[in-house]
């Protein structure tokens, strides 16, 4: 299942301690949570938005951005 590994880091056992309530618990389970789903959702935006285009839109897209590099190298911008 792809969210064992998540459910172990972010579950009440990871954190529970004796002063800890559990409301206070449940917080910081949703916040790891919300973490950890934020981070899943952008590793896969961008490959999502890729497979949605057509080899000549990535092509494309590729030359601009070699053409933006190019001049701002020749613009000395960054350095």
């Amino acid at each position: 299942m792809i969210w064992a590994p998540y459910m172990r880091a972010c579950g009440p056992a990871a954190r529970r301690t004796k002063r800890s309530p559990d409301a206070t618990l449940w917080r910081a389970d949703l916040a790891c949570w919300h973490r950890e789903l934020t981070r899943i959702a952008s590793q896969t935006i961008f490959s999502d938005y890729q497979d949605r285009r057509s080899a000549n839109t990535l092509r494309r897209q590729r030359n601009d951005l070699q053409l933006f590099c190019h001049y701002l190298s020749e613009a000395r911008v960054g350095k």
